[in-house]
């Protein structure tokens, strides 16, 4: 996490959702461990 959490906007956080949101599809929960996998 290099960037600044403090500059973070609502598209920041559409865009990092999006990203945790493939990363759990793709690898069985991603960067959640005990994302539900069902």
């Amino acid at each position: 996490m290099s960037y600044p959490l403090r500059k973070m906007t609502f598209a920041d956080i559409k865009a990092v959702t999006s990203l945790l949101q493939e990363n759990s599809q793709s690898q069985q929960g991603g960067l959640y461990g005990d994302y539900p996998t069902r």
